[in-house]
């Protein structure tokens, strides 16, 4: 077992509290809005991991009637951007690194038809969160095992829940 490993559980109150931080430094009244707004709401994660947060993003979303609509592959998301999307939806895209080479196409196209994207991405310069309108950022740091990086994806859930339980408050109230 590698050095690092040990120290996976330590780290993960840090990233929580950082994700925490983040997520509470952030304005989230305009992606609040736009969660209300959007005629519809697509999710694309760059993983399984991603796509697990998403269909529990999904899940919490549908209490407060919002339905969307979960992209599961790059070829849903070719085929998605270049005739389904319209102006008054949102795409919520889930990734680690943010590096988004393999959809980076699809992106660029929806950005220029003026899709609002919403980004969630760990926080570092990556290539997701600067073509998106919107982005939210996490803290997951990796351990190492036989070479390896394994990341938890307890964060990205815990940021996603932080955002639903704004929404329902939003939802609830009327205000931000």
């Amino acid at each position: 077992m590698d050095q690092t490993v040990s120290n996976f559980s330590d780290t993960q109150k840090e990233d929580i509290t950082n994700t925490l931080k983040l997520f509470n430094q952030t304005n989230c009244e305009p992606i609040i809005k736009k969660i209300h707004q959007a005629e519809r709401i697509f999710c694309y994660g760059t993983g399984w991991g991603q796509r697990d947060v998403l269909s529990d993003l999904r899940r919490s979303l549908i209490v407060v009637e919002k339905f969307p609509i979960v992209l599961s592959s790059k070829k849903e998301l070719e085929i998605a951007s270049k005739v389904t999307f319209t102006k008054g939806d949102l795409l919520i895209v889930v990734s680690l690194s943010g590096d988004i080479q393999e959809v980076k196409n699809e992106m660029n196209v929806l950005t220029l038809n003026g899709i609002d994207i919403l980004s969630i991405t760990s926080l570092k310069n990556n290539s997701l969160a600067s073509l998106a309108t919107y982005n939210l950022y996490f803290q997951s740091t990796p351990a190492l095992l036989n070479g390896i990086e394994i990341f938890s994806f307890l964060p990205v859930f815990i940021l996603t829940d932080s955002l639903i339980r704004e929404y329902i408050k939003f939802y609830q109230t009327g205000k931000l």
